[in-house]
């Protein structure tokens, strides 16, 4: 227990999870969006339309950034 609290790990340690296996949430990123639902464009376009719910700024950014380099790319 002491462990936790030099760790400075937020939340209240709970002895009854110690030493326990935990399942986690299956995170919604992109990539696990592209791998369930196939590297489509309607697969892409429901996520630019998720992005200020599901995906994190860093997510958002980098596929803001792709449809900038598309946009440029289609230009030239």
């Amino acid at each position: 227990m002491d462990e936790f609290y030099q760790a400075r790990l937020p939340g209240t340690f709970d002895e009854s999870k110690a030493g326990k296996r935990m399942k986690l949430p299956i995170p919604e990123t992109w990539e696990m969006q592209v791998a369930l639902k196939g590297n489509k464009a309607s697969t892409w376009q429901d996520l630019i339309g998720s992005l200020n719910h599901t995906l994190s700024f860093y997510q958002s950014f980098v596929i803001c950034m792709l449809i900038d380099l598309l946009a440029v790319v289609t230009v030239v």
